[in-house]
Parts: C-alpha cells; structure tokens; sequence
C-alpha cells in the first residue's frame, strides 16, 4: 500500500499497532500469530520505507518511525513467545 503523507505514515502506524495489540491478545494459535506479527511489520516497514526514499525531508522522522515500529514487533513476538511457552 503507497503512503501519500506524512501524516499518513502516522495513522497507518496508529493502525497497525491496534492490529498487533488485537493478533497478541485474541491468538490462540501463535505460530500463526508470529507469522501475521512478521508480515505486518515487514509490510510497514517496506511502506515507510519507500516513503522515505521519496520524501528526503521526513527521512530522519521515518527513520525513527522504523525503529520504533520494529522494536514494538520484537517485543510483542517475545510476549507470544513466553504465552506459547507458559500455556496462556
């Protein structure tokens, strides 16, 4: 999906946090669950990145966003993975 905005990069972040909280805390099965973790943030990612490229102005924002946005993944990917370890 193409970002047109900086503003937009935002809201799709808004977004897909809201859709990573609600995978974590519904999944039962959580091989599944890693795997749709993994390709959203990936999908993101790619998205902001391109944006990025394309706006030089809002690189260094972007580039935060990115991290940010990975760090969130990671840490949600090790609570399903001690959830899938603890049997909850």
């Amino acid at each position: 999906m193409c970002i047109n905005s900086f503003e937009e990069c935002g809201k799709r972040n808004e977004i897909f946090t809201a859709e990573i909280e609600k995978i974590c805390a519904e999944s039962t099965n959580y091989g599944e669950a890693y795997h749709e973790v993994a390709s959203k943030t990936v999908s993101l990612i790619n998205d902001l990145g391109k944006f990025a490229m394309e706006h030089p102005g809002h690189k260094g924002d972007i580039t935060v966003m990115i991290a940010k946005t990975a760090a969130f993944s990671i840490s949600k990917i090790g609570r399903l993975h001690i959830k899938e370890k603890i049997g909850k």
